[in-house]
């Protein structure tokens, strides 16, 4: 058990909510990050719209854990070996 911790869940289809519920996670129930999908509706985590919960996570020094979901992720690779 002392190996194992709890990670939060955040509705990154809304960067600033997510960025609240990160804090909420980590501060009020002592999760230890965040768990994350590959992309939010085939966009990119790396959209701009998605920069308040970014800075939200990097405040908190939270670890992020990204699962990639499918082939939307796999697209760019084509070519290289995929």
């Amino acid at each position: 058990p002392d190996r194992l911790v709890a990670m939060t869940s955040v509705a990154l289809q809304h960067p600033e909510l997510a960025a609240e519920q990160l804090e909420t996670g980590l501060k009020e129930y002592g999760l230890k990050g965040v768990s994350l999908g590959g992309h939010v509706a085939e966009e990119e985590l790396a959209e701009e719209r998605f920069d308040p919960f970014w800075a939200a996570a990097e405040e908190l020094d939270a670890p992020i854990w990204v699962h990639p979901l499918g082939v939307p992720e796999l697209d760019r690779l084509e070519g290289n070996g995929f």
